[in-house]
């Protein structure tokens, strides 16, 4: 689902107080959406995250009674709130698959029977909870079954640069070149705006939150210069400083997007769409981002258009361009050459001798 998809799905849900678990990628939004949930249900929030919890967090501390003939358990600060709660209220646990079994386990009760020992949620509290995949290596675990099934639903949610462009990226200001930059590289389909890949390096990859640092980043510097000389220059403490918020390559790309945007009259998407008829970059710098960023976006549904595009490229730049881009396609996506255009790449006059090494 897409994050409104997902914001509607959770409206839903704390309308009937059901609990929902949300699964996605790092820094894609979610903690943002139960934010803006809360703010819009003018309801109070809590946040907690069991991963640097202990079970006695959730359970309560155990005492023995006055007259000591039996023990309690006694509520720690946020589940005390939580548990004295009186105005509408609500729950979300992040990061709940980097919590131990342990600690997972002293919550299953509060998110089906809403109630542990002698202690129970009031009934304007409701439950949203919010994990990575085990695929995005953040040390998730996993999440323990007893507790995936007490959810009434797990739906995952997959960031869209079109929604996130028109309600965080404008309202909030982002740099005009980086919503430039991201709008050429697609607003259907766009590979750069959440590019995560999990590395023990000491990087970041663009997603939606270290875009938005970098264009923080850039807002800062902007605001306090008078002109736009370190923003010019691939050496200075701007870019380094936007290469340890996205990444080197991204960095990299938005500097030279800015450097040559001025002769890229159109879309990469307006390509996908009408390679026909769509514009053909003068300018070399601007040919290399067009072609790279083709590469990058090539899918099952749009290497027929590509390869038509390709075919005009040949005609009217230097061939070893688009026969380049053809190249780095099928070694970026191998599976690709089982694609009925692959063949039609492999048989024409145009590019057929250079895939058989003779170019």
């Amino acid at each position: 689902m897409t994050p409104r998809q997902v914001y509607i799905s959770c409206l839903r849900a704390v309308q009937h107080k059901r609990p929902v678990l949300i699964i996605g990628g790092p820094g894609i939004g979610k903690t943002s959406l139960a934010k803006k949930l809360a703010k819009q249900l003018s309801m109070q929030l809590f946040i907690t995250t069991p991963a640097i919890n202990d079970p006695t967090d959730y359970k309560g501390l155990g005492m023995a009674s006055k007259d000591g003939s039996h023990a309690t358990f006694l509520p720690f600060g946020q589940m005390y709130e939580l548990l004295n709660a009186t105005v509408p209220t609500l729950w979300f646990i992040d990061d709940l698959g980097q919590a131990t079994n342990s600690v997972q386990a002293t919550l299953m009760p509060w998110i089906l029977e809403r109630c542990s020992g002698e202690h129970r949620l009031p009934d304007c509290v409701t439950i949203i909870a919010a994990s990575n995949g085990r695929e995005h290596k953040a040390n998730v675990n996993g999440i323990l079954e007893p507790v995936k099934s007490r959810f009434h639903k797990i739906i995952k949610m997959e960031p869209c640069y079109s929604e996130w462009r028109q309600d965080f990226a404008i309202p909030n200001k982002m740099p005009v070149d980086i919503i430039s930059f991201l709008d050429f590289q697609g607003r259907k389909q766009n590979s750069l705006f959440n590019n995560f890949v999990p590395t023990s390096d000491m990087t970041n990859s663009p997603i939606p939150r270290t875009w938005a640092n970098a264009g923080d980043l850039i807002n800062d510097y902007l605001e306090s210069e008078s002109d736009e000389s370190e923003y010019d220059d691939s050496t200075s403490v701007l870019f380094n400083d936007v290469v340890g918020s996205i990444g080197l390559t991204a960095a990299s790309e938005l500097w030279s997007f800015r450097a040559t945007h001025k002769s890229l009259v159109g879309t990469i998407d307006d390509i996908i769409d009408d390679p026909r008829n769509a514009f053909i970059p003068t300018d070399i710098n601007a040919q290399f981002a067009v072609i790279n960023s083709l590469a990058r976006r090539a899918n099952d549904e749009n290497l027929d258009s590509i390869f038509q595009y390709a075919v005009r490229l040949n005609e009217n730049i230097q061939p070893e361009l688009p026969v380049s881009m053809l190249n780095d396609i099928f070694l970026l996506k191998p599976d690709l050459t089982q694609h009925y255009a692959f063949t039609k790449i492999m048989t024409s006059k145009e590019f057929g001798q250079a895939f058989m090494g003779k170019m």
